[in-house]
C-alpha cells in the first residue's frame, strides 16, 4: 500500500492516505468528473503493479450519505461489525445473505451493507 500511495502522490494526487491492506483509498483530486479519477487510478495501478482492476469512486459527500443511510443504525455502536461494499451499479435488492447465515445484508442503490454478527 505505501508502494501504491507514493505513486498517487507522484501523479498529482493529494493527502493521500490508504486503509490497511484493503485496497481502499481516500485521497485529494484535482478538479474533474468522477469517471475521470477512476479512469487515472486504474491506468496508474495497470502501468506499475500489472493489475487491471476496477475502481470504484466516491466523492466525499457521497461517503456521507452512505454513512447516514446505513440501515443498522442500531448497532452504529459495533463499528467492528459494520461493513459496506461500493459497486459502479445499481444492486439488485434481492441480494440476500445465505441459508442459515446469522449475517444481515441490505442493499441500498450501489451500496451494499452488511452486520456480522461473529
Amino acid at each position: 500500500m505505501a508502494e501504491l500511495r507514493r505513486h498517487l502522490s507522484d501523479a498529482g494526487f493529494g493527502n493521500v492516505v490508504t486503509y490497511i491492506q484493503s485496497g481502499n483509498v481516500a485521497l485529494d483530486a484535482p478538479p474533474r468528473r468522477g469517471d475521470d479519477v477512476g479512469v487515472a487510478v486504474e491506468a496508474l495501478i495497470r502501468q506499475h503493479f500489472g493489475l487491471s482492476v476496477a475502481v470504484i469512486v466516491r466523492r466525499h459527500e457521497d461517503v456521507a450519505g452512505v454513512v447516514a443511510a446505513c440501515p443498522f443504525t442500531d448497532r452504529l455502536n459495533q463499528p467492528a461489525k459494520l461493513g459496506v461494499s461500493f459497486a459502479n451499479v445499481e444492486l439488485p435488492p434481492t441480494i440476500t445473505p445465505p441459508p442459515g447465515s446469522v449475517d444481515q445484508l441490505a442493499v441500498q442503490g450501489r451500496e451494499l451493507y452488511l452486520f456480522i454478527r461473529w
